[in-house]
């Protein structure tokens, strides 16, 4: 709500989340274990990112899943698979 972009974003985040194929996934002690493993590796490379950035990464390596992002810095993260918010179609769904 108080991005600027926020009308467009819900329009198409409501046909992502309208796929019959969306899971919603939970943290476990593999996310945090994961989450801490990123959180040095990013560290290490004097590449921080936001903290809920690396939760949500966590979980998207967790289940093997694609991240659907406009954010570059989520490229920092190696084993993370990337989708440019660009290039929906490329989508595996």
């Amino acid at each position: 709500m108080l991005g600027n972009k926020y009308s467009e974003n819900m329009t198409v985040f409501g046909g992502v989340f309208s796929m019959k194929k969306l899971e919603v996934v939970y943290p476990d002690m593999y996310t945090t274990d994961l989450y801490s493993k990123i959180f040095k590796q990013l560290r290490n490379k004097g590449n921080p990112i936001p903290s809920n950035d690396i939760w949500i990464a966590a979980l998207t390596i967790q289940h093997s899943a694609q991240l659907l992002t406009y954010d570059k810095h989520f490229t920092f993260i190696d084993g993370l698979k990337l989708v440019p918010f660009t290039d929906t179609k490329s989508l595996e769904i």
